[in-house]
């Protein structure tokens, strides 16, 4: 867990422009979570958390991501959200 926690904190040097906000709760106990596939064939607990629309500001996408611009613009849309999307030019090596 503590390893966890450190590596929530550190960023690629060269994403340092990207500013983003980084959440992950691990919960021992997934009594009243919900469920959705993981897409490898197993199954990933969460619980939902609201989160005021005011606080986007916008959307940056991973340049290994297999989402679409598009994609994230449709989701943001269902949920009355009009931010600008970027996905990352930056290379990882």
């Amino acid at each position: 867990m503590c390893f966890v926690q450190c590596a929530m904190r550190f960023k690629h040097p060269a994403f340092k422009g990207e500013e983003e906000i980084r959440a992950l709760t691990i919960r021992p106990e997934r009594t009243g979570s919900k469920t959705r596939p993981d897409g490898r064939g197993g199954i990933r607990h969460y619980i939902e958390v609201p989160f005021p629309a005011a606080e986007f500001d916008g959307v940056w996408l991973g340049p290994r991501s297999r989402v679409s611009v598009s994609q994230v613009q449709e989701l943001l849309a269902t949920h009355n959200l009009t931010v600008p999307v970027h996905r990352s030019r930056i290379p990882l090596r």
